[in-house]
Formats: structure tokens, C-alpha cells, sequence
């Protein structure tokens, strides 16, 4: 079985092009056609929906090359983009026009486009960044869920443990569903972590991360470069309001200048004139990817950092971290277990010792830990009263930290406490400033159209590869399989299905080869052995 990024170029010299799959429109399921087209591919990309969400599925040089690269492949296929999509991203329409897609004017037209495909048999693709909502949107109400069904394959960021009611419309639906966060790959031959490829495109990705991942042997290739950019941004937001002179609390609000945000944020890929987090100390919870990356972004901008994780990754983060630590810029602790006394006195004494807090512990496909709760909040509050800016960059998954309000109660509901770009923080107790944004690299400016188009550089391989088929995308890269969590309507993610109690069809990678994702596909039973 084929691993890893390599996994396209390897599957174009083996393919034997005179073997090709092809819809039968009467029957509905694949047939083989010498020296016959791939069934017709249909791409859908539409706008984000989420407020303030810039971030897009495609960009024009993607769809560029994706067609091709279907050219190349002899596939039959349209892209279709939704009117706007790209215009946070810095992507006109003409943009995509150039490039050889297609705009569709409206969500309707999308929708309908979509839905007449699927019921001619053929493939639907939708790509997006973020889960599918049903929320106001200006004026009038926008359901995804809707257009969602059988013959479509929905390929975008889910985090279903944190959400059982989108879970079980997802189900209800009949989509099928390919988690981003969930696929992986090996870290020696992915290019986010290639030093030539990332300097060509001039990406930011800091190096404790890449020996992380080049050490653990694998990374998760689509949400790893969103955890860089969160990670990143976390430390910028500290820079923000940390600053009691320029950002204000006033009545349980924090008043500020949006030219100096906005100047600090532009100032991604630099550090920010004139600002920095000297004397400042920043507790991160959590050294992954996001937590990497918010140590080294705190260390260049003159902070000190202590970051605490499970047992079996300390002695890595040591090594990474060696000339830091030697330096007394960076403390590295196992993470306090807060139900036993000790460990709980000691998050306080981390919390006071802290300017900031930045929870960055994830778990892909996952719900996410609780690592700072409210006792510690409030406890190291009151023996060090001072501003304290709390970061969830987890907050997705449900969240690493209690939000605190200021009367001592807690917010326990993920998406209560949730903030967005346009109003992103909370005053909560101790006038602590809470920044607990969901879609973290999505906001307005440099961010969005820097996470767009890493996004775009982790998918696009897969994107190529699922135009041959779910079938065949699994069977040539099982680090792509794992992605694969709804099937028909049909739950196969075992870690999803544990979380909420419910019903989940156990799949193994082997029998990929055998099992046919027609539309809609069916779900072997495991207690009988598969046929033809």
C-alpha cells in the first residue's frame, strides 16, 4: 500500500490507462470501459459562511492545476465557484475564470448544479474550509446542510467529537464525509515540512515544528499548517492586549486601537515595529504543532515560555528546545494533572508566573483536553492580580480553558463562549481578556490569505487523488483513508462513534480494495465476508 505525499506521481506511472473506471448512468455503479473517460468529476467550492471566515477551499492557481492535471489524466471535470469565495483570500472571480473554472453567481445556483449532478450519477465534490452550518447570513438563513446527500463527498475540517448535532445531520444526510484533520501522512516526504519547498513559496513554518514532526515520523498534513497559523497568530493577540495602555477595559469591554491590531496582524511574516513581549512571561499548554509554534513566536518576540505536555513527549521537546532552556528562556514540564492536589497548586503557580496563557493542546479527529480550569483561574488570580491574556486556540475542539466571567462563573457550553473576529475577546474574572475565536486563521487580511494558501498546498495532492474515487484514493495512500469518516451516510470513525455512544461500521483499511463507492456506497457488513 502506497503512503505519504509521493503517493500521485507514483499512481500516474501505474496506472494502466486502458482499464478506466466509468459511471454506467442506467445502473449507477462503475463499470470498466476499455480506453474509457473517468465519470464525469464535478468540483463545487463554496463561500464560507462562518462569520468572518476568509479563508477558501481553492485558489485559481489550485483549480489551474487541477485541471491540468485532469487533462493529463484523461478525467472529465468542471469546477464550479461559488460568486465571492475567494475575495477574502485575495481571489477575484476573473481570477478563477482565468484559471478555467466556472462561477456560479449564487448559493442557489451551487446548490442546484450539485444536486442535478448527483442525481444524473455523477461524482460531487464539495471542498470547503469549514464544518457545514445553518446560521443567518445578512438578512436571510443559509442551511449546508441541505444540499448535502448521497453521491456527494464533502471534504473540509468537521472536529465531529466536539459536535454531535452536526454529526448526526451529516449522518441523516447521506453525505459522505473526508475529515481534514483526520488524514496523515509521512512527515520525511511532505512538502510543509521540505525547507525547498517552503522557501519557494514562502511559508512560514517554524523550525521546532519541523523537527517535531520529522522526529514523530508522521504529520497531519491538512490541519498541521492551521495549527502553524493559529500558533502564530495566538502570540500576536497576546502582543495586542496585553498592552493595558492601548486596549482599554471599560465596563466588561476592552476598547482598543484597530489600526494597531490590524498593524500588528499584517505583521505576520515580520515582527511588528516597535512591539514586543520583553519581561513578558507565556504559559502554553500543549506541544504540538500550535504549541511550537506559539513558543517560537513568543521567544522571537523577547517573551520567556514554559510549556507543559504529556510524559512521553518531554524528553523531545528538551532536545528541541536545548539551547532555550540552556539559555533560561524556555522551561519544559510534564503537564499538571488538575484532579490531584499537586497538580492543581501547581497550574496555579504556572498561572501566576504568567502574563499569558495560551491553550494549544488538540487532538486530531478529537475532542480537545481540559487543561486549565476555573479553581486555577480564579486562585492565581487573587494571588497575582494582574492582566492575564487567556488564548484557546483549541476552542474548535472544545476548548483547552473554563472561561471565568467575572462573577466567577463559568461558561460551560463551547459554542456560548465562542468569540468572533469582529468582537474577539472577553473580559472574564480578574479583568483576565479571554480570546476564544473558533476559526483562528479565517480572519480578515494577511492571515487568511497566508492560511489559504497553505491550506490549499497540504490538499491539493488529495483533491488530485479523489478524482479517481473514494475507493481508489484509500486503497493508494492510507494515510488518506484515515480521513474517510462518514461513508454513505454511514459512521465509520471509531473514535467519533466511542465519544458520543453511537452506531459506527468498522471498516478496515485492507478492505478498500474490494468495496465499491458507487453512489451511493455500500457499507459491507463486518460480520460477513465480502464478495466480488
Amino acid at each position: 500500500m502506497v503512503s505519504g505525499m509521493l503517493v500521485l506521481p507514483i499512481y500516474k506511472q501505474n496506472l494502466n490507462k486502458t482499464n478506466r473506471i466509468r459511471m454506467n448512468q442506467s445502473k449507477g455503479c462503475p463499470t470498466f470501459h476499455p480506453a474509457g473517460k473517468f465519470s464525469a468529476v464535478i468540483l463545487l467550492v463554496p463561500r464560507e459562511i462562518k462569520p468572518q471566515e476568509g479563508r477558501v477551499a481553492l485558489l485559481p492557481d489550485g483549480a489551474r492545476e487541477i485541471l491540468e492535471y485532469t487533462k493529463e489524466e484523461d478525467i472529465d471535470l468542471e469546477i464550479y465557484i461559488e460568486s465571492g469565495a475567494g475575495a477574502l483570500s485575495g481571489a477575484t472571480d476573473e481570477d478563477y475564470l482565468r484559471a478555467g473554472a466556472r462561477i456560479a453567481p449564487n448559493r442557489e445556483t451551487l446548490e442546484a448544479i450539485g444536486d442535478e449532478a448527483a442525481k444524473k450519477g455523477l461524482n460531487v465534490i464539495i471542498l470547503k474550509v469549514k464544518e457545514p452550518l445553518d446560521i443567518e447570513v445578512q438578512g436571510r438563513r443559509i442551511n449546508e446542510f441541505s444540499y448535502l446527500g448521497p453521491g456527494k463527498i464533502l471534504y473540509t475540517f468537521f472536529h465531529f467529537a466536539f459536535d454531535r448535532e452536526m454529526t448526526e445531520r451529516i449522518l441523516k444526510s447521506g453525505v459522505s464525509c473526508v475529515a481534514l484533520e483526520a488524514i496523515e501522512g509521512d512527515a520525511s516526504i511532505c512538502p510543509l515540512l521540505d525547507k525547498g519547498f517552503i522557501e519557494k513559496k514562502g511559508f512560514l513554518v517554524p523550525e521546532p515544528v519541523r523537527q517535531l514532526k520529522l522526529r514523530k515520523g508522521k504529520t497531519h498534513v491538512c490541519l498541521d499548517p492551521m495549527s502553524i497559523v493559529a500558533g502564530i497568530e495566538a502570540v500576536l493577540q497576546v502582543l495586542i492586549y496585553i498592552n493595558k495602555d492601548k486596549e482599554k477595559i471599560v465596563k466588561e469591554e476592552v476598547k482598543g486601537d484597530w489600526q494597531r491590531r490590524n498593524r500588528i496582524l499584517e505583521g505576520y511574516h515580520h515582527l511588528p515595529e516597535g512591539e514586543n513581549l520583553e519581561e513578558k512571561h507565556i504559559l502554553i499548554t500543549g506541544g504540538g504543532t500550535a504549541g511550537l509554534a506559539s513558543a517560537w513566536m513568543a521567544l522571537r518576540l523577547g517573551a520567556t515560555v514554559t510549556i507543559t505536555d504529556t510524559k512521553e513527549n518531554i524528553d523531545a521537546l528538551k532536545e528541541i528546545f536545548k539551547d532555550g532552556i540552556k539559555d533560561k528562556k524556555v522551561e519544559i514540564v510534564q503537564s499538571p494533572d488538575l484532579h490531584t492536589p499537586e497538580g492543581f497548586e501547581q497550574m496555579v503557580r504556572l498561572l501566576e508566573n504568567s502574563e499569558a496563557a495560551i491553550g494549544a493542546a488538540l487532538v486530531p479527529a478529537g475532542k480537545a483536553p481540559l487543561t486549565i480550569n476555573k479553581k486555577a483561574i480564579i486562585k492565581a488570580s487573587d494571588k497575582s492580580p494582574k492582566r492575564r491574556v487567556f488564548i484557546d486556540i483549541a476552542i474548535d475542539q472544545g476548548g483547552n480553558l473554563e472561561f471565568v466571567k467575572p462573577d466567577k462563573t463559568v461558561v460551560i457550553e463551547p459554542k456560548e463562549k465562542m468569540t468572533y473576529h469582529y468582537k474577539p475577546v472577553r473580559v472574564g474574572y480578574g479583568k483576565s481578556i479571554f480570546y476564544l475565536v473558533a476559526n483562528m486563521p479565517g480572519g480578515p487580511g494577511v492571515i487568511c490569505r497566508v492560511a489559504s494558501e497553505m491550506l490549499q498546498a497540504a490538499r491539493l495532492p488529495y483533491i488530485k487523488l479523489m478524482l479517481h474515487g473514494l475507493k481508489e484514493a484509500a486503497y493508494r495512500d492510507e494515510g488518506f483513508a484515515k480521513g474517510i469518516s462518514i461513508l454513505a451516510g454511514k459512521l465509520i470513525d471509531r473514535r467519533v462513534g466511542e465519544e458520543f455512544g453511537i452506531e459506527w461500521f468498522d471498516i478496515s483499511q485492507s478492505r478498500f480494495a474490494k468495496v465499491s463507492y458507487s453512489s451511493p456506497p455500500p457499507i459491507p457488513d463486518p460480520q460477513k465476508p465480502l464478495t466480488g
